[in-house]
């Protein structure tokens, strides 16, 4: 046997059981799409909509009937219309149809008096109409819509459903009457008179189960403001309408052997009975629903260029929009806020894109006067934007030689430093701060220049577990000293103060009752109580320019240098006590509070599996952020010493398009920086930037918390912003204020501030703050291609995360 022969039956010896795990997975799709079906369901609140439905539905049901019965008294067909609504009711549970029967038989008996042009008809039809609307809410929030059809469209559609229903109900009359009559003609001569009435029944039940099939197919194809192709609605549509004839069957059953409804509700038992299975009913519709999600993952989707507006979906469009222009009128009173007013003077270190976009944003909401403002930056970009607030602005750069002498005449007691730059130790500047009594903010732990990149220095010295480990001891060496916050942008930053508004959250969907804790260990235990395995701060960047990123050049939405930065350092995790299975390529650190590990590889080359509700999944970038050593410090549990519980954290970060390219470009060159480099600012035309904190390995499975905010909104709230900036200068205010707010606070980091201040100072500028469950694990659609080595018992194992 020849070699090539030896390894084709190897291959396909090894492909066998391959092909039959993928048939076997194939095969119980459908009963893995319903049990997800059903957990998301619960999780989206299915059980209050169903109830919702079926009181609406109930409510509907006769104005319904009484716009039946005047158009089909215009068209001469009354007493059929009235026999097919008749036959109609034999596929009803029995109770059920003898409890509406005699109201319906009245409804249609009168209602065919009432002209077609009378107020009252369009009222009867408006009211008709809201069981309608309430169908069209619970499909939109099945299926993730967001409603973006006016006020007029959305009522039309609803006016459209009830004629159509009640031309439908006319149409089957007509069914009725000439069914028997063809059926004798065509059927009964040439069939056995035994099965005679077997098969009439079983055609008269056929054709009302195709006429529900149909009619739910239709619901679920035009109702939701979304358009789904038939393919994608018809399995949820064949499940609710067999569920529907065995849910009837069953309740038949219950309701002849063990039901009693009048011995617990007297009087009202019937309509209690009738109530029930509208609810049930509605349940099963909904459920087919969440099932079409499921089975062919299904994404939340938004309208272009708008902002999903989740907290509003049961209110009609008129009084969205109402509420619109309030919510909008209250933003633009808090955009005038002063939250405080400082004496002192504030020295601005760097002025590139976050610089130039905090500066408004300070000029607008903290009493200071433009001339107690100096801006010290190595290059003369922003110049004008200093020139146009009246701020001064000085050409310098900062370095380790000059920066005393440089910034000595400009600090004293009471004053504040703000480091935004890039290349300049934080370390440096923060004693200096301290020294000379003033406060102090930066964005991240910044080394000197060529600090990230200098091989003399260990991997684990130059990460940023190793800057952070050294801020530390400064907060050692100055306690009580002026306030020095450490790493306060969007990210680290903001999302610390996220990440614990969603641990509250999950705790109140989970009915945990929770004041929010006031201790770095009430916090931990509250996150070790909800089980949460994995904290992701999942970002995706999808701004555009009408400018492509050419060879040769790095593009991104933010500072080129910082990104390339931490890019370029080790991949950093905050490692979780629920790992059980170590990187291959990864290493410990021996000194300091021992919460992360980091990867023997630069962050831009590793990719990790994460989730946001507008993008679904995705892969992004591990890259080191502080954020995922402090949260994972602050969180951890420890008894006798050891730490009992940790969340693993990290940062998945999927930059713009350009900015993923000029990314891939840069590691083909052995990650030397390209010769040119463009922030993307006025050229941006489209993209939203979509940043959040995903808590995952609870009992709701994963929830998502965040801000997407478009370069539309972003423009419109604030100069010289981005989507992206906007998030970081609207946090870099927040921490200024909360330092001038509290100036005696010595070295902190976010988790130790108040995030309820932070979050209220800069929320005004992140757009909608969006809270989603979803049912998404890095396992979801995994081993079909290939296999994979995977940890199917607990799908939150940073193995599975991690992209190979």
């Amino acid at each position: 046997m020849s070699d090539f022969e030896f390894e084709a039956q190897q291959s396909t010896a090894s492909s066998q059981p391959a092909r039959a795990g993928s048939l076997l997975r194939l095969a119980f799709s459908p009963f893995r799409a319903l049990y997800r079906a059903i957990l998301r369901a619960t999780r989206e609140d299915a059980t209050h909509l169903a109830a919702y439905l079926a009181f609406t539905g109930l409510l509907a049901l006769f104005p319904f009937l009484i716009a039946l019965a005047a158009l089909a008294g215009k068209l001469g067909t009354a007493a059929s219309a009235t026999q097919a609504v008749q036959a109609l009711f034999t596929f009803l549970p029995e109770d059920v149809a003898k409890t509406l029967a005699p109201a319906v038989r009245q409804v249609l008996s009168s209602g065919g008096k009432t002209n077609l042009l009378t107020i009252g008809l369009l009222v009867t039809l408006y009211s008709a109409a809201n069981g309608i609307a309430a169908l069209r809410v619970a499909l939109n929030r099945a299926y993730g819509a967001v409603e973006h059809r006016n006020f007029i469209l959305v009522n039309l559609i609803h006016f459209g459903f009830v004629v159509l229903g009640a031309v439908a109900v006319i149409g089957v009359s007509f069914a009725v009457i000439l069914g028997p009559q063809l059926w004798d003609w065509l059927v009964k001569p040439y069939a056995p008179k035994s099965w005679s009435r077997s098969l009439w029944d079983v055609a008269r039940y056929g054709a009302g189960t195709l006429l529900v099939f149909a009619a739910l197919v239709f619901m679920h194809w035009s109702l939701p403001a979304r358009r789904l192709k038939i393919r994608l609605v018809l399995p949820g549509s064949i499940l609710t309408t067999f569920g529907w004839i065995i849910s009837a069957s069953l309740f038949s059953l219950f309701l002849r052997n063990l039901g009693n409804y009048n011995v617990t509700y007297g009087s009202l038992g019937s309509i209690v009975v009738v109530l029930v299975f509208f609810y049930a009913s509605a349940a099963l519709l909904l459920i087919g629903a969440h099932f079409n999600v499921a089975l062919f993952k299904i994404e939340p989707s938004s309208p272009p260029h708008r902002q999903p507006n989740l907290a509003l979906g049961a209110i009609t469009e008129l009084s969205r929009r109402a509420l619109r222009s309030i919510f909008r009128s209250t933003m633009t009173m808090d955009r005038q806020t002063k939250h405080t007013a400082f004496a002192g003077r504030l020295v601005i270190i760097g002025f590139g894109s976050i610089g130039q976009g905090v500066l408004p944003l300070i000029l607008r909401h903290i009493d200071i006067a433009a001339d107690r403002i100096t801006i010290v930056t190595a290059e003369d970009k922003g110049a004008s934007v200093a020139a146009e607030h009246g701020v001064a602005f000085m050409q310098e750069p900062v370095t380790r030689e000059n920066f005393r002498d440089l910034l000595s005449p400009m600090l004293a007691e009471g004053d504040f430093l703000l480091n935004l730059s890039v290349d300049v130790s934080s370390l440096a500047l923060i004693e200096f701060a301290q020294e000379r009594g003033a406060l102090y903010l930066d964005t991240c732990i910044e080394p000197w220049a060529g600090g990230y990149t200098d091989t003399s220095l260990s991997a684990s010295a130059r990460s940023n577990y190793g800057l952070r480990e050294q801020a530390l001891a400064l907060k050692a060496k100055f306690p009580g000293g002026p306030t020095a916050v450490l790493t306060h942008g969007a990210n680290p930053g903001h999302v610390s103060h996220l990440v614990k508004q969603g641990l509250l959250d999950i705790a109140a969907a989970v009915g945990e009752k929770a004041a929010p804790p006031n201790s770095r260990e009430g916090w931990a235990a509250l996150a070790r109580k909800l089980g949460v395995k994995v904290i992701h701060i999942a970002e995706r960047d999808s701004q555009k320019a009408n400018i492509p990123k050419a060879i040769g050049e790095f593009v991104n939405t933010w500072s080129v240098d910082g990104f390339v930065g931490e890019g370029c350092q080790p991949a950093e995790l905050g490692w979780g006590t629920h790992e059980r299975h170590f990187p291959d390529d990864g290493a410990r650190h021996d000194f300091g509070a021992g919460a992360a590990i980091y990867l023997k590889r630069p962050g831009a080359s590793v990719r990790i599996r994460t989730w946001t509700p507008m993008e679904g999944p995705f892969h992004g970038f591990l890259i080191t952020h502080s954020e995922a050593i402090s949260l994972a410090d602050y969180l951890t549990v420890e008894e006798g010493g050891k730490a009992v519980y940790r969340p693993t954290t990290h940062y998945a970060y999927h930059p713009s398009d350009d900015a993923v390219l000029s990314v891939h470009e840069l590691a083909g060159k052995n990650w030397q920086m390209q010769e040119r480099k463009r922030l993307m600012m006025d050229e941006i035309i489209s993209g939203y930037d979509e940043l959040g904190v995903l808590l995952a390995g609870h009992a709701k499975g994963a929830y998502w918390l965040g801000s997407h905010l478009d370069i539309h909104a972003a423009r419109e709230l604030a100069p010289h912003n981005s989507a992206t900036t906007l998030q970081v200068t609207s946090a870099v205010l927040a921490g200024i204020v909360w330092a001038m707010e509290n100036p005696s606070r010595g070295v902190v980091e976010p988790e130790e501030m108040d995030y309820q201040r932070c979050l209220d100072v800069a929320g005004v500028y992140w757009g909608p703050r969006v809270g989603v469950f979803t049912d998404w694990t890095p396992l979801q659609d995994r081993a079909v291609l290939f296999e994979e080595d995977l940890d199917a018992a607990d799908p939150w194992q940073f193995k599975n995360i991690r992209v190979i």
